[in-house]
Order: structure tokens, then sequence, then C-alpha cells
């Protein structure tokens, strides 16, 4: 199996991913104590109007009668329809097990705060709440770009001299992609719309489409742009409407939906500064399935941790400008991993046409277009494998050291090519992308481990070493 040369088995690689992606406080999911938190003044959290989750305990899965039970215990509230979260037509899924997940609609006009505390005092549900919103992180921007600055910016043009030897799965929870637009209608092999589930995915607002396009747009066929791997294979699950606005409860079924369904990186580009448990749950979910999961910071401009952006093992990513600054609307924290541009990003649009976009968006994007080139390389790197080769290649912006505001920093390529053990991106990239030098594709890729981290990790190994044998 190819690996780098660092090899962290379970309670080192725990540990290594707090290195990287930085400490994850969570706070409270209300406004008042996030507020507490923050210090930021917040406005009242925007739920779906007469919708409920809830989570039975275990103890109520194992018994044959759970629906029964909780069918009734909302018919005597006053509930308008139940179902069990998950796709519908028997669509493969992981919600399953002893404790379900159910979502309960009411009238639009209930007092849903009433209904839960009733749902919290039943003692067979484990929680109940409000189904939060998000939003998408990225606003329109001028639409007579005829080039893709940011790819000579960083020199990520550089990118597509990394042999893409194999297809790699990449799910895109947003607005759906076009699948008739000439630079994508290649690359998509799936989708579900979780809005209205007779209908195929299909982008009313042109956002999923931009992101899309920034991941794995065709490269060499004299339209449009260019992605950042081509060997891409979208995954499109719609879960916002032309508004950009969806419920977190959609978010989190296309989430276990692209895991169950062979996605190797999930892109997130969207999010929200409350969350709903379901949301994180299914988070978790796909990082312990080995996914890699990319989220946008947010746009507020301010230290707001948003969701999933701001759960634990999720790789977050803020924007930067042209001068390699962090962009002035982009979010900061503890837990932001990479920056990358955000400022009229060049990107497919629907109807096979092109636009720019500014946001944090966008530059998640190019972290998964990243990850998915790194995979398609050498598909047999496992995800945190991925993220420490992300991290070794990154450059820090400002100080020169991992900060809040731009985490690890941006991707150098150059420094990919020696993580990757491939020879310099200098040399001359011929027309299908690969560049015109020897180089091995199977050879293991050499990840050096910095000396401090040795010194860290010194005494866990030896743990490990002494208790190697009877595991």
């Amino acid at each position: 199996m190819i690996r780098p040369t660092v090899n962290i088995k379970f309670p080192i690689f725990a540990l290594a991913v707090i290195l990287f992606l930085g400490p994850h406080s969570i706070p409270g999911q209300s406004a008042e104590e996030l507020a507490q938190y923050t210090g930021i003044t917040l406005p009242k959290p925007e739920t779906v109007p007469g919708v409920i989750v809830l989570k039975t305990k275990l103890n109520l899965g194992f018994n044959i009668q759970s629906a029964d039970t909780i069918s009734n215990i909302a018919k005597e509230l006053g509930a308008q329809s139940i179902r069990k979260l998950a796709p519908e037509k028997g669509i493969k899924t992981s919600f399953s097990g002893a404790a379900a997940t159910y979502v309960l609609q009411f009238s639009p006009s209930a007092n849903i705060n009433t209904l839960i505390e009733q749902l919290s005092d039943q003692p067979d549900i484990a929680y109940a709440e409000p189904a939060y919103t998000f939003k998408l992180f990225s606003v329109p921007d001028d639409l007579e770009y005829i080039k893709q600055q940011y790819l000579s910016q960083t020199q990520l043009k550089e990118l597509l001299a990394i042999p893409s030897n194999h297809d790699v799965t990449v799910a895109i929870i947003d607005t759906g992609v076009d699948a008739t637009h000439p630079d994508l209608q290649d690359h998509l092999i799936g989708g579900y719309n979780f809005l209205v589930t007779q209908n195929a995915p299909i982008d009313d607002s042109g956002h999923g489409t931009h992101i899309a396009g920034i991941i794995g747009a065709r490269i060499n066929n004299r339209l449009g742009t260019a992605g950042l791997n081509p060997k891409s294979k979208i995954i499109s699950l719609k879960i916002a409407s032309a508004t950009g606005i969806g419920s977190q409860v959609a978010a989190a079924e296309a989430l276990r939906y692209a895991v169950d369904h062979g996605a190797r990186i999930i892109n997130c580009s969207w999010g929200y500064f409350v969350y709903n448990q379901v949301l994180k749950e299914a988070i978790d979910y796909a990082i312990a399935q080995g996914v890699i999961v990319v989220a946008a910071m947010g746009n507020e401009g301010n230290s707001l941790k948003q969701f999933p952006a701001g759960f634990p093992g999720v790789i977050a990513v803020g924007a930067m400008d042209k001068n390699m600054n962090r962009a002035s609307f982009s979010n900061i924290g503890e837990h932001v991993a990479f920056v990358e541009e955000g400022i009229g990003i060049l990107s497919t649009a629907p109807a096979g046409k092109t636009a720019s976009l500014t946001g944090t968006s966008q530059s998640a994007a190019i972290i998964t277009g990243i990850a998915s080139r790194i995979l398609s390389y050498n598909p047999k790197l496992t995800a945190h494998e991925v993220a420490t080769i992300m991290m070794l290649s990154a450059e820090p912006i400002g100080d020169g050291q991992r900060n809040p505001e731009s985490g690890n920093g941006y991707i150098v390529v150059e420094k990919l090519f020696t993580a990757l053990n491939i020879p310099s991106a200098n040399g001359f990239i011929a027309d299908d992308g690969a560049i015109e030098q020897d180089y091995k594709p199977g050879e293991a890729p050499s990840v050096a481990e910095p000396f401090w981290v040795t010194i860290l990790l010194f005494p866990y190994r030896i743990v490990e070493f002494l208790f190697s044998g009877l595991i």
C-alpha cells in the first residue's frame, strides 16, 4: 500500500489532527450563549417554519414499535406529517441502527419552542430541536473576467502538472450543478435533490455550478475555464434553493448520502452560526469513514464560528486577496486550516457561461480541488495523509506562523511537488496537463515529519511500541 513515510496510529492520529486543524471548542447552540462566548451581537437564528428534528434513545430503537410510538406522540401534539430521516425511494443510506432520527412537520404558525419542550419531556426522546437553516458563502462579482487570475497569482496553474492518474469522487453539497454545461457534463456521475425528491438536482442559483467548475472543469477543450482536477467525478447534491438558503436537516441527509455513495471528498461552501445536532452527527460519520470534509469559514469578517467549518476534523478554509492578505470579509478563528484566493474567482455558470464570484465558498472549492488532485495522483492516500501533505505544503501569511487569520496559510505547489516526490513544477506542462519529465506514478510520497512533531510524539510512540505486541 502506498503511504507517506508519516504513519501515525489512532491515538497519535487524533493528536495530530488537533495540531493540524487547531482547537475546536464548540460553544452552545443558542444565540444568547454564542453572544456571550464571542462578544458579538447575533441575530435571531433562522429556522424552517413548523419543523422539528428529534432523535430517539437507544433503547427505543430496539423496539419494533418505535416508529408507532413516535408517530403517536407527534399526532397528539398536532404534527401534520412525520418521516424517518433518510432519502426516499429506498436510496442507500446510513441512517439506521438502534437510535432513529425523525423530522416532524407542524403548522408553520405552531409554537415550536413549546412543542420542543413537550417532546423533550418524553422519556424515550434523546433530543428535539428546530431545523436551522444555513446560507451560502459567496456573492456576485464582476462578470467580465476573461482570465482565471487566481491560478496565476499563487502559481496554482502548476497544479495541472501533477499527474492525474485516477478518477476521484467529489460530492458537492450545494444548489445543484448544471449537468448540461460543456465544461462539466462529462464529470457528473449522479446526484439527488433533497428539496424536491422527484426532481433532478438542477442548479437554479449558479452557486453549485461555480463550485463544480473550480474543482473539476474540463481542460484543453478550448471552452470556458480549467478546473484544478478534471479527473474529479462529481456527485451533485442539492440542498439549497435559488435564494441560497437551505435546511441543515437536508444537509445532514446529503452528507450521509455522499459517504454511502463513495465520495472521497465532500465540499460544503455554506454554513451557519448555530447548528443542528443531526448535522454534527452526519459530519462525524463522514470523518469516521475516512472522507475529507472541506467547509468555508464564512463571510462576516469576524470571529464567529460557522458550522460545519467549526466542527472538529473539518478542513476549514478562509479567503485571501491577490496580495496574499486575509480578505476583509473572511471569518477568523483558531480552527481555520488554510486560506486561498476568494476574490473575483472565475468559474463555470449555468447555461454554458462563466461568471466571477467572491467568498470563502470559492476558497473552499480551491482546497477541495487540490485535495482531489492529490488523490488523483495517489488514491491510496488516507484523508489524514492528504491533510498532512497539504499542511507541509502550506506557506503561512502574516508573521510566517500559523495564526487565527490564515491558519497554515495557502498551498505552495512547488512544496506540494516535493511532498509528493514529483519532479519540479517548473518543467514544461504538456497539452494534456502532464509534466514532460519522467516520474513514477506509483512511487510513495515522502513526507518529512517536522522535528518538533517528532519530539512531541516521542512518548506516545514509546508506549505504542511497548504495547504493540499486545494488540
